[in-house]
């Protein structure tokens, strides 16, 4: 019997680290998806105070291509934003459930808040 509660306890501790190292990764993961998505809205928006400050300066003609060129860069960095802000409610609920999952361990019983 002694065997058998070794490899349970094993088991138990192995799976456990399993568990841990899986959450992990997927919260370095979203990490580095949310570093890269940022670095990228943050050159968008560059890109679009740079075409505003040209706006200004284009001759009347030329400012309705602009203006257009100025509407699509905007659009595009609006859905950056929000891409951004889905992957920051991703990295939340992989907290959360790595939260729930060590309290679970520790006999816990707790649910993170809506």
């Amino acid at each position: 019997m002694d065997e058998l509660t070794f490899w349970i306890i094993v088991a138990v501790v192995v799976s456990g680290i399993g568990s841990m190292f899986w959450w992990g990764l997927v919260a370095f993961g979203a990490y580095k998806i949310a570093r890269l998505a940022n670095q990228q809205v943050e050159q968008q928006l560059q890109q679009a105070l740079l075409l505003g400050q040209q706006l200004q300066s284009l001759p009347p003609r030329q400012r309705a291509a602009a203006g257009a060129q100025m509407s699509v860069a905007l659009s595009s960095l609006s859905n950056h934003m929000s891409q951004l802000d889905d992957l920051r409610r991703q990295q939340y609920d992989v907290r959360m459930g790595e939260l729930a999952g060590m309290a679970a361990q520790a006999g816990i019983d707790w649910q993170p808040p809506s």
